[in-house]
């Protein structure tokens, strides 16, 4: 299935390009969610008109992205665990506990963007966070012993 994106889409391309994707990819996932639109020929003769207006979203959006990953590597996020022998925790601190602390500082992010093995010790460790195509913050985030 042939789709023209109409927002950057991580793994997949920018904005304005017409990208091949597999049917239920295209199907349950880009087009219900806004991200592309089926590449038709009538659709791609609209595009061109509208290339210019793609390429200018998407270059906002990535300077968007810029500006919140320089906030974001400012920020050290901190949570308390239980903790059992060693130094290890019960369970782990996982993508959406980093989402709700982002979010407790006023950050929108969501927990799939969130590139993070769960972790499972006490400590202080870097957790990435992909905004948007080639722009990754990395957050700081301190384990404490409750």
């Amino acid at each position: 299935m042939r789709v023209i994106l109409l927002e950057n889409v991580i793994g997949l391309g920018k904005a304005g390009e017409i990208k091949e994707v597999r049917d239920g990819y295209g199907r349950n996932h880009l087009i219900p969610k806004k991200l592309a639109v089926l590449a038709t020929k009538e659709q791609e003769h609209h595009f061109q008109r509208l290339a210019a207006k793609l390429a200018e979203k998407a270059k906002q959006q990535f300077e968007n992205a810029m500006q919140l990953k320089d906030s974001l590597e400012k920020e050290t996020l901190e949570i308390s665990a239980r903790v059992g022998e060693g130094g290890r925790l019960f369970g782990s601190i996982t993508n959406t506990d980093v989402a709700n602390l982002l979010a407790q500082k006023g950050y929108t992010i969501e927990k799939r963007k969130i590139v993070n093995e769960h972790i499972k010790t006490v400590g202080e460790h870097t957790v990435r966070i992909r905004l948007d195509e080639g722009v990754t913050a990395e957050v700081k985030l301190v384990v404490k012993p409750e």
